[in-house]
């Protein structure tokens, strides 16, 4: 990145500074590495360790707010897995200069960087399926956007005057420090009158977990977060489009448990009433919606990546991606109802009062054997067995909910191959899951030894 920004003319006035919140032991690791990095970038890399990992990332970032943030107009706020072109970044600092309303600017960062069958896959559900839905968030949410906490582009006076964060009362999950706190701090910038808008350019990524139980953990975090934000929505002089956004992220993992609520409330009526039929179970019109929420984004998206012809080149051709949207289908069908159970074992959690914790996130590839998976999903297989067992009483309703069954009782051995790096590789040399090649701009060569 220090290249590329150097290409992009932006040496002089971008430094760069490495926020750490490692062990004493890693931080010296760090350090030796930051030395050598140091003396060959062209342009000035800081580095700072704090002994004390108090309130976390935004914690870390308010620090530097507090020390050195008087000293630079924009901060350009990155994660440990994030990558920006200097083109790009070059691009939203001229923004920023040229329009002093804004406080924030939002990029939609794709994958990068993906090996296991589970990184490819969702590397190309991103690009595919990405664009239509940000298209839409983009048009309603205006300048009312929202914060995803990285590849985003922040005035430094504004966050500092409108983005301290209160400590929640109580204990955790729900009380404490906000743990997403990204989300609320676009609310609070809004309430102060700052414009905060999100972009669509190239050369914004960010690496993604290599497996769906790397995945499930990383999203436990984000729920405890996204659920505190219940408790912030009475926050006075909010945005009604900062509420909103607020609630849409906390509800978003309410409707896991509600679906499982809706599946055993169906099974139970048809085990315990003879004459319950599929249609009398659910009306026609809510199967045909549900269908059409499950795939119309995709058919959407697979329009869209067809009615281009550079486009179509840049997936690969028309037919790698025919195929691969095929191939997503039934993977997504297979995953969904184990997201389902993983989401509401962790708001189980949440009620009994175990925190998701903070840990350090898992980043390379490495094959997760079957058996190690079954501790974790024993509640998903006694499920799908008794989903199974439907179809004892009704033999439509037990088709019906096939799909379901099926994703709860392969999923030890769905986790396991999506985690793979050889199914990764062998799904790419087949023709699966192509995406356009990143856009990082030109680089300067490397400097003489």
């Amino acid at each position: 990145m220090a290249r590329s920004i150097a290409a992009a003319g932006g040496a002089a006035w971008i430094d760069f500074f490495v926020l750490s919140d490692s062990s004493e032991d890693n931080g010296g690791r760090e350090q030796a590495a930051w030395l050598a990095l140091a003396r060959e970038a062209p342009i000035a890399v800081y580095y700072r360790r704090r002994e004390h990992n108090t309130a976390r990332k935004p914690g870390n970032i308010a620090d530097w707010v507090r020390r050195f943030g008087a000293a630079y107009e924009c901060m350009l706020v990155l994660d440990a897995d994030s990558l920006m072109s200097g083109d790009a970044i070059v691009g939203m600092a001229s923004i920023m200069e040229e329009r002093p309303s804004i406080g924030l600017l939002q990029t939609v960062p794709m994958i990068t960087n993906a090996h296991t069958l589970f990184q490819r896959w969702m590397q190309f559900a991103s690009e595919a399926y990405g664009p239509i839905a940000t298209a839409g968030l983009l048009w309603w949410s205006g300048s009312e956007a929202n914060f995803w906490g990285h590849n985003a582009i922040v005035r430094t006076r504004a966050f500092a005057q409108s983005c301290g964060l209160p400590e929640l009362p109580g204990k955790h999950p729900l009380g404490g420090h906000i743990q997403s706190h990204d989300m609320f701090e676009s609310a609070l910038l809004r309430r102060r009158g700052w414009a905060v808008h999100m972009v669509m350019i190239d050369g914004s990524y960010e690496e993604f977990p290599p497996s769906i139980i790397d995945y499930a953990k990383r999203d436990r975090r984000w729920m405890q977060g996204n659920l505190q934000h219940l408790r912030l929505l009475g926050t006075s002089g909010l945005h009604w489009a900062s509420r909103l956004h607020l609630l849409l992220g906390a509800s978003a993992y309410l409707t896991s448990p509600g679906w499982l609520l809706l599946l055993l409330t169906s099974a139970l009526q048809v085990i315990f009433s003879r004459e319950a039929t599929l249609m009398g179970i659910s009306t026609s019109w809510v199967l045909w919606l549900t269908l059409l929420l499950l795939f119309g984004p995709k058919l959407m998206g697979l329009t869209w990546m067809l009615s281009s012809a550079a486009r179509r080149r840049s997936f690969g051709g028309a037919a790698r991606i025919v195929r691969s949207v095929a191939l997503d289908i039934p993977l997504a069908m297979l995953m969904a109802p184990v997201i389902m159970m993983t989401q509401t074992k962790s708001l189980l959690a949440m009620a009994l009062g175990i925190p998701s914790g903070w840990s350090a996130q898992v980043r390379e590839a490495r094959r997760i054997p079957v058996l190690s998976t079954l501790a974790d999903l024993r509640e998903h297989l006694v499920l799908g067995l008794a989903f199974a067992a439907l179809a004892w009483f009704d033999p439509v309703v037990g088709l019906w909910f096939s799909p379901i069954t099926l994703g709860l009782l392969s999923s030890p051995w769905l986790i396991s191959w999506t985690s793979s790096e050889r199914l990764g590789s062998l799904a790419h040399a087949l023709g699966f899951f192509w995406v356009p090649a990143p856009q990082l701009g030109e680089e300067t060569p490397e400097p003489d030894s």
